[in-house]
């Protein structure tokens, strides 16, 4: 397996598509905060937008959580 990494200026959703049809990318993966409720819906979710116009597959990566 191949993994690559590479940095580009721009949006999220419309820059790791682009990467990741440059490199003919099989997978990508994407880290996700997991936001819930009326902040995920104010301020959107960058996997959904990703995903959304990706040709490959995605894994999306949670945090763990904290112990309080």
């Amino acid at each position: 397996m191949k993994i690559h990494t590479h940095v580009r200026e721009g949006f999220p959703e419309e820059v790791i598509p682009e990467v990741a049809k440059e490199i003919e990318a099989e997978l990508v993966i994407l880290g996700t905060v997991g936001r819930t409720g009326l902040s995920a819906a104010l301020l959107g979710n960058t996997a959904e937008h990703v995903i959304s116009k990706l040709s490959c597959n995605l894994l999306g990566i949670k945090p763990s959580k904290k112990d309080d």
